[in-house]
This record gives structure tokens, sequence and C-alpha cells, in this order.
């Protein structure tokens, strides 16, 4: 089912997800789901602030921990979590990474 799912949403990529922000590729590794995310307009040295970081990480946690249907299912299948890589120019700048158990902390 897991392999359905990346095929599914694979076939609709790229897939922009806010105004500085594509989501380009998808992968998985030990059952978690990985996220490869292209910013453009975001200079570096703001991506690297710890501002920006914290202000990132809790607004995937909010998304990610939301308590419907849509996003059981989602962790129901991918126990390992969620990673997202977030890419200047093909570099790696940041990395986010949300486990199901970091809900019961948010809940």
């Amino acid at each position: 089912m897991q392999a359905k799912i990346l095929d599914d949403i694979k076939k609709k990529l790229p897939i922009l997800i806010d105004q500085a922000t594509l989501l380009t590729e998808i992968s998985m590794k030990d059952n978690a789901f990985i996220y490869h995310l292209d910013v453009k307009g975001i200079p570096v040295s703001v991506m690297n602030t710890h501002y920006w970081q914290e202000n990132l990480k809790k607004a995937i946690q909010v998304q990610y921990c939301k308590n419907d249907d849509k996003m059981n299912i989602f962790k129901d299948f991918f126990t390992g979590g969620a990673v997202y890589n977030y890419f200047v120019d093909s570099k790696l700048i940041y990395t986010v990474t949300i486990t199901p158990e970091e809900c019961h902390k948010v809940n």
C-alpha cells in the first residue's frame, strides 16, 4: 500500500506548496515518508536562523498531528513519520523529522 500511495503522489509532482516551496520528489525509508522540497525566494541566511526553523517545524507539526481521517491513515501507513528536506539550488539546507509520537506531546 505504501508503494501505491507513493506512485499516486508521484504522478502529481511537482506540487506548489506555497509561494516559495515546490514539492519535487517523494520517497520512503524506514517506514518514513520523505519530502524533497525546493525553496525559492527565501535567502539561505534566513532559512538557517533558529527562528525560521522553529516556526517551520511548529507549522509542520500542527499539520502532521491533525486528528483527521486523512492524516490518521497517512500515519498508519508511514509509522516512521515524515522527513521534510528543504533544498536551495540542489543543496540541502534544513531537515525536519516528525514522528507520530511527537503528536502526543502536542495534542
